[in-house]
Formats: C-alpha cells, sequence, structure tokens
C-alpha cells in the first residue's frame, strides 16, 4: 500500500527523520518495500494567473494570453481549449526544464514571441494524459512555487500490510502505529458538526445481519456535476496511487484511504423502488461497473433495488446505477461486512478490488459514523451550502468485545525478557487497547478495529512490537528435554531397519486424506475437518496411515508390481469430547506374491499367517504371551474372521489381518491386502527384560501329541495361555500343529492338537514324570475351558 509521508504527518508529526519513520514502520511489523521522494518540478514553474486571452491573428487554434507572474506580465500563445480569462494556472517560465530535459525558450509562433509555457497536468507529469491545461483553485497565491503549493516534497511510502492487519490499511491505522511508538496521543477523526439539514431517508432491508452486520446510507442531493474536486484531495489520491475522478469518487476513495471505510455511490435517480441486502437469485446476473457482465452464484451477497442487482458487496458496484459527470443525486453507502464472506465472493469473481482487500481482512464496524462525517464535511467543501444532506439510516447489530486475561508472568515466560506491568498496560492502552492491571493480571478489551487479538499470545505480541525486537538481550538458550513422550527416534530406526533387511519399502504420505477414504474405511469415526485445505481431496486429518498405504498399492499395481511390501510411520489424529489428540505409528502392508516366478520353486501369494509372523516380529521379545495376546478385532475393515486386535497388558495396542474384500472391491484392488498398525509409543514403553543365559540341558526330550475338545469360540492362545500357567514342571515348548470341526465331536466344537517338549536339566525323565505334568495340564483345561481328551488314551 503506498502512502504520502506528508499525508501521514498530518495524522500524527513524530520528530523522527524519514529514514527513522521507514525503520519503526518495518519493526512494528509494517514492512517498508519502498521510500522514494515524489517528483519536484523546476523552481521556475510557479503560480500565474491569465489576464486576457486574444485570438492568434495567424492561428485558428491558438490563442495569445497576457500572464502576471506576481513579478511581471507575460506574453504567452496557448492552444489549449480551456484557457480563458481570470484563471489561475502552472506557469513553466523560460529558462526553467520539463521532464527529463525539455528546456523553455522564448519562442516565436507563427510570427508572434511567447515567453513561457502554460502547463497541462501530463506536462508536468502529473498524469500519463490531459485534456487541456491544468487550472489551480482561485486562491492560489500568484509568484508561488508550484513545488511549495502543492507541497511536492514528500516521500512515497510503500508498505507490505500482511493479512492479519487490515487496520493498517489505511492513513488512520498507520498513524495509530507511530503515535504508540513515539509515545505521542493519537488523534482520531472527530468532526462535532452536523451537516444534515433536511429530513430525507432512504429506506432498505436487511435481509442477511449475519453477513452485514452494518448497513448504513444517506441520500445527499442538489450535486453541482461540473465542479472538480479540489487538487489537494487530486494530488493525496495520486499520491496513493488513485486517479481523481470527480468530486463524489473521490471522496469515496478519500474515505477508503484515509479512515480505511470503503464507501459506495449509487446515482439515485436510477435506483428503483426500495434497496435489499441479500444473497443472489438463481441464475441472476449484473454488468458491474466495468461494463462487464457478470453471472452470479449462489450465495453471493449483493445490494439490489426492485429491478435485481446493483452491485456485489463489498467488491464491486453495478454500471446500471454507477455515478457519471451528470449525477446531480446519489446515495451514500458505508457498510461492515464479514471477512469470512468476502475472502470467498472475491476469490470467486477474481474481483480484488481496494474494497474487497480491506472487508477480506476486516473493517472497524464502529467506523461507518465517522465516515459519513468525513463525507459530508468533504460535499461542504467542494459544493458549499448548496448541496443537500439527508439523514443517515443505519442498521447495525450488537458487537460485544472479546475480554483477554494476561497473566504478567506469562509474558516473560513467552518472550524471555522482563517488562515492567504498568509499562505493558502503557504499551496496549497507547495501541488503543482497553487494559487495566488487576491482580498482577492484565484485563484488555480487543478493539473492534483489531480483528487478529484473540488471545492472550496476541497481546504479548503487541507488547513486543512497542517495546522493540531490538531491545531483547542476547542470551544463550536454555532448553529442557521434553522427550518422555516421544519415540525415542533411534528404535524407531531399529524398527524400520528390521523391516527393511525384511524386504520392504518405506512410503511417506500426507497426513491429509480424502473425505470419500475415510469414510470407506473408517466408519463411524468422527471427521478431523481442515477448515482451509490445499484441496478437496487433501480435507481430512488421517485416523491411521492405511489410506496413504492403500494410494500407494493402487499406484504400484497400475505399473503391474506384483509383490508389495510397504511400511510407514507418521502421526495419526483422533477426537474424543472435542479434544484432538495425535500419537505416532507404524503401519505394514503386504499383498500379490511372496517371491516373482521362478523356475526352482512355485509362489504363493501373502496369506494372513504372514502379516501375523511380521507382527510379531515388530512386538518386543520382552513381551511373552501373559502379557501380549491376540483377540477378535471388531474394526470394520478388517476381514470378520481374519482380522485381530494386539493388546499388551490389557491395552490395545495395534492390530493385524486381511483387509475387508468389500473395500477392496471398492478400490477395484484385484488380490488380497494384510495389513498391521501399531502404536510405536506403546511398543517403546514396553519393558525391556535383560536377555539370560540358561544353561543347555544335556538330556534327551520327551514329546507328547494330544488332542481336546473344547467350544469353537475360544482362541488357541487362550489354550496355550492355561497351559503355561498350570502347576507342571518341564514343560518348554507348546504348539498346535492340527484344528479339526466335525459335527460327530459336538455342535460348535473344535478339536485343537497339540505338541509339548519336556525336559529336565538334571536328569532324563520317565514317562510317569511326563505324564504327571500331561494330567496337570489337563486338569487345568478342563477346570478353565471345560475342554476333553478327544481319547482316553494319549
Amino acid at each position: 500500500m503506498k502512502i504520502s509521508e506528508n499525508w501521514l504527518r498530518e495524522w500524527v508529526n513524530p520528530a523522527i527523520s524519514n529514514e527513522k519513520l521507514q525503520q519503526q514502520l518495518t519493526m512494528l511489523g509494517l514492512e517498508v518495500e519502498s521510500s522514494k521522494p515524489l517528483d519536484v518540478l523546476d523552481k521556475l514553474v510557479i503560480v500565474a494567473q491569465v489576464l486576457s486571452v486574444e485570438p492568434h491573428p495567424n492561428a485558428d487554434k491558438l490563442n495569445l494570453c497576457e500572464v502576471d507572474t506576481g513579478l511581471e506580465k507575460l506574453q504567452i500563445i496557448c492552444g489549449a481549449k480551456n484557457v480563458k480569462k481570470g484563471i489561475k494556472i502552472p506557469l513553466a517560465q523560460v529558462g526553467s526544464v520539463l521532464g527529463e530535459n525539455f528546456k523553455i525558450k522564448p519562442a516565436k509562433l507563427r510570427g508572434i514571441e511567447s515567453n513561457g509555457m502554460i502547463c497541462s497536468a501530463s506536462e508536468l507529469g502529473f498524469e500519463n494524459k490531459s485534456d487541456g491545461i491544468m487550472i489551480l483553485p482561485d486562491d492560489a497565491p500568484i509568484g508561488t512555487k508550484i513545488n511549495d503549493y502543492l507541497q511536492l516534497k514528500d516521500n512515497i511510502i510503500d508498505v507490505d500490510v500482511t493479512p492479519n492487519r487490515g487496520d493498517c490499511l489505511s492513513i488512520r491505522g498507520i498513524a495509530r502505529e507511530i503515535s504508540a511508538k513515539n509515545h505521542i496521543k493519537f488523534k482520531d477523526f472527530t468532526d462535532n458538526n452536523n451537516y444534515i439539514d433536511n429530513n430525507d431517508i432512504f429506506e432498505f432491508d436487511n435481509m442477511e445481519p449475519d453477513s452485514c452486520p452494518v448497513y448504513s446510507c444517506q441520500i445527499i442531493k442538489n450535486i453541482n456535476p461540473t465542479i472538480a474536486s479540489p487538487i489537494e484531495w487530486a494530488e493525496k489520491l495520486r499520491r496513493c496511487g488513485l486517479k481523481s475522478i470527480n468530486p463524489i469518487v473521490d471522496i469515496t476513495n478519500l474515505s477508503l484511504l484515509e479512515l480505511g471505510q470503503p464507501m459506495h455511490a449509487y446515482d439515485l435517480d436510477k435506483i428503483s423502488g426500495k434497496i435489499e441486502i441479500r444473497f443472489s437469485k438463481k441464475d441472476e446476473k449484473i454488468i458491474l461497473l466495468d461494463k462487464k457482465e457478470c453471472k452470479l452464484a449462489e450465495k453471493t451477497l449483493v445490494i439490489a433495488d426492485d429491478n435485481g442487482a446493483i452491485g456485489i458487496a463489498g467488491i464491486m458496484g453495478g454500471y446500471s446505477t454507477s455515478v457519471t459527470d451528470k449525477t446531480k443525486n446519489i446515495l451514500l453507502e458505508a457498510a461492515f461486512f464479514t471477512p469470512a464472506v468476502m475472502a470467498s465472493v472475491a476469490r470467486k469473481y477474481a474481483l480484488n478490488t481496494d474494497a474487497s482487500m480491506r472487508f477480506e481482512r476486516g473493517v472497524d464496524p464502529f467506523i461507518a459514523d465517522s465516515s459519513f462525517k468525513f463525507a459530508n464535511k468533504c460535499f461542504m467543501q467542494v459544493y458549499k451550502n448548496n448541496c443537500k444532506i439527508g439523514k443517515i439510516n443505519k442498521n447495525a447489530h450488537e458487537f460485544k468485545q472479546l475480554e483477554i486475561n494476561l497473566p504478567h508472568k506469562k509474558i516473560k515466560k513467552l518472550l524471555g525478557v522482563s517488562i515492567k506491568a504498568k509499562n505493558a498496560v502503557e504499551i496496549l492502552n497507547n495501541l488503543q487497547i482497553n487494559s487495566s492491571l488487576k491482580n498482577n493480571k492484565i484485563i484488555s478489551y480487543a478493539p473492534s478495529h483489531r480483528f487478529d487479538i484473540k488471545q492472550s499470545e496476541d497481546l504479548i505480541e503487541e507488547i513486543i512490537r512497542l517495546y522493540g525486537y531490538d531491545n531483547i538481550k542476547r542470551k544463550s538458550a536454555k532448553i529442557k528435554p521434553i522427550f518422555k513422550k516421544l519415540i525415542n527416534k533411534k528404535e524407531e530406526r531399529k524398527i524400520k531397519n528390521k523391516l527393511i533387511h525384511n524386504g520392504f519399502n518405506e512410503t511417506i504420505s500426507y497426513s491429509f486424506i480424502d473425505d470419500s477414504m475415510h469414510d470407506l474405511i473408517y466408519q463411524n469415526v468422527e471427521k478431523i475437518k481442515l477448515i482451509n485445505p490445499i484441496s478437496s481431496d487433501m480435507s481430512i486429518m488421517r485416523y491411521g496411515l492405511l489410506p496413504g498405504l492403500l494410494n500407494s498399492l493402487i499406484h504400484n499395481i497400475k505399473h503391474q508390481n506384483s509383490s508389495v511390501k510397504f511400511f510407514e510411520t507418521g502421526n495419526i489424529f483422533s477426537v474424543n469430547d472435542k479434544i484432538i489428540k495425535q500419537k505416532s505409528c507404524l503401519c505394514v502392508l503386504i499383498s500379490g506374491n511372496i517371491t516373482n516366478r521362478s523356475w526352482s520353486d512355485k509362489t504363493r501369494g501373502f496369506d494372513f499367517y504372514d502379516i501375523k509372523g511380521i507382527t510379531k516380529m515388530l512386538i518386543p521379545s520382552s513381551a511373552d504371551s501373559e502379557s501380549c495376546q491376540f483377540v477378535t478385532s471388531n474394526e470394520l475393515f478388517l476381514h470378520p474372521k481374519q482380522g485381530l486386535d494386539i493388546k499388551l497388558n490389557n491395552k490395545k495396542i495395534g492390530f493385524f489381518g486381511k483387509l475387508h474384500p468389500k473395500i477392496t472391491e471398492k478400490l477395484t484392488i484385484e488380490r488380497d491386502v494384510f495389513v498391521c498398525q501399531l502404536d510405536l509409543f506403546a511398543i517403546k514403553k514396553s519393558k525391556k527384560k535383560i536377555k539370560q543365559y540358561n544353561k543347555f540341558s544335556r538330556y534327551p526330550v520327551i514329546k507328547r501329541d494330544f488332542a481336546i475338545v473344547l467350544d469353537s469360540n475360544i482362541l488357541s492362545s487362550d489354550v496355550v495361555r492355561v497351559i503355561q500357567q498350570s502347576d507342571h514342571k518341564y514343560i518348554k515348548d507348546i504348539s498346535v500343529f492340527d484344528v479339526w470341526t466335525d459335527n460327530n465331536i459336538g455342535i460348535n466344537k473344535k478339536s485343537l492338537a497339540f505338541s509339548l517338549t519336556m525336559q529336565d536339566n538334571n536328569r532324563t525323565l520317565t514317562d510317569k514324570m511326563a505324564q504327571d505334568d500331561i494330567h496337570q495340564v489337563m486338569q487345568n483345561l478342563s477346570q478353565k475351558l471345560n475342554a476333553k481328551l478327544r481319547n482316553e488314551k494319549l
């Protein structure tokens, strides 16, 4: 945003240089991208007055003008159509230089001498193109240098205003910052005059108060369209990058630049009936000020009359009610449109206007009244008492100020620097943030112009901005380790290396997934939606790592990869009682053939027992069968008969199994997919046992096989656990080698066959010793699982 230093100093004029002013702005967070002195004119260019105008005797389109410089009277030939007796003009005297090297010299035009040049705005460098000479106000003092009269000794400062500081998109907003920095009391715009001289009032209906909490309008009549804007207005606008159009448009632009309130003027005589603030109708169209037709999407906030939309709210007005050089009566509008509504509309139509930029960043909802005072004052300045100013019709909803409590000790905790509480309160009050100190706590109220102040950290940012980042002393940082709850990266690397050595490839995917993928895999799981996603297919925070691995699998299948072994580590996210939690997990996926085709061996596909073996490999060896259990999983994305949850010390730490066929069918994956997911922190947290050396037995082993009949819903792992808990002495190993079901053994029954390995370190076992152990085992199985031997004999 370009601003004039002279204009800024009309609001606040600290005794500092331009360089110091730039430095202060940058340190306040308003980075100065450039600062250039305004181009000044030659000192011989002065204010002069045309005393008489006579036709040139030898040229139809030229005039002989007698011009008073204050010191002498000169004869000058001028071809401009608008030159006339009595006007004040800028005169380039003989010897002056315009532009880079255009020197004014005495000249003869059609036989008559001319001693100087009456200048147009373009010849002075104020405009690219001009229609006629530049006419100065009647009160311009003759003989004054144009540099002095127009105050051309100015600097144009280009400030980069960040999106959160919409309040600084005006001279008023930047002046507030500079006032606070230099401990100067900020003098806001005030005008106690009453310019309203009649009861004219314009009626409107605000149909969307949530999107337009404040709407005001005012009728102004009897405007003289032939009167031009004062030169000082045109200069202020020019220096800020805008062109002077006419007094009506210029006043709205001055309000925007000086106070930060966008205003719009409608030609009152072109409005049909009453105005409505509403959302657009289906297939509604509007021709905008740029004369381009725009088809309005639904839910676009518009200003409309009885004939339809006459403006896109806060963006651009319509051509049908635009102000022209014939306009005599206007309806002046000032409003507050919510930033969220404005941002979406501006992007949708690619209409990034000066007004939309301010509305989408936030306009002070309480500045509208001051803006009307400002505009009324300007109208009276131009049109004197000839124009008639009606009453303001205002519709405004109540705004509640946000109270923020900031404990004083939090300032040092966050910044690492001590700032006295009273100094912090003073800084905030200087920034127009109403603050007080109570019980060593700063109580502040977010001002209406600061949409970025929402919490105590925002207040601390304001304090340090004014205190000065350069006043923070350097010192070594003391960082306390906080790694207790984070998985040790060394342990994670060990797990990754173990998988890599077993032929796995690591994948890395985004933490955001597609809405439809979440619905497919994680049914009935609450979504964590992003407010502003990168794209529509990355709108949900992932609940697990499976979606990313499945996308990688689909990609590899398309590239004819027959054997896929992938793993990924990363954070996953869940929500419970509106609190979002994250944890670090490992996910493994296998699919396709175990090996590629070979002449020496037949290939086979991955199966449930492969993923089970991988899962066991990843679980710490310290987790014995008592602490680690595999139980039937209720995860809906797993096969109902081939899905198990992993429990460590009775706490679920993951799952493994076959992906549900419905999901593979939906994703058009024509092969079985097996997955495993583990909580990395839970694995790391499990107690490690130091491996002890056990002396090998020199005596032979005895193997005994037996089969038991029990309920079909009892897991083999439960049987193994009961055997281990039995009062046996010599059992060293237990393995399952057969599962059999048949109606002959009973309905809802199954047969499990086990092999027991028995051995003693000190002697050779006898049959009776082995038989006693098996008896103890069967007694325990019978009591706890109601199991029976399939045969009476072993």
